[in-house]
């Protein structure tokens, strides 16, 4: 059981509407990690909102990975992190999306591969 006093030591409080910052470990993409490498995000939720069911995942409305304010914290499947992702325009691939390229940009894209093709098999 964690005790809600010790974790909130590792947490940077400044006011109630602002991303509360996680100052322990993080992992590479700046989600806070507690021992055991549990993340902070879900520990924060869990501690002072309540349960998580175990197919649900706990999203952030602020973008913010490292924040622990309870307020910025929803529950959300895989589809809506997906979707909430994509509406916010964080998505690597947004080919992969749905979303369609302009002519313009699949022009752009052409040329791009196009150069690089014959740059890389010109003759000497």
């Amino acid at each position: 059981m964690i005790k809600q006093d010790i974790f909130m030591n590792h947490v940077i409080k400044t006011g109630l509407n602002t991303c509360w910052k996680w100052r322990g470990a993080k992992l590479k993409h700046g989600y806070g990690r507690y021992s055991g490498g549990l993340l902070a995000h879900r520990i924060a939720y869990e501690l002072l909102v309540g349960p998580i069911p175990e197919s649900l995942l706990v999203l952030h409305s602020c973008d913010n990975p490292e924040c622990t304010n309870p307020k910025h914290l929803f529950l959300g499947t895989h589809s809506d992190n997906a979707k909430d992702m994509v509406s916010k325009g964080r998505n690597r691939h947004p080919d992969q999306t749905g979303l369609k390229r302009s002519d313009e940009t699949k022009a752009k894209i052409s040329a791009a591969v196009k150069r690089t093709w014959e740059s890389k098999h010109a003759p000497a």
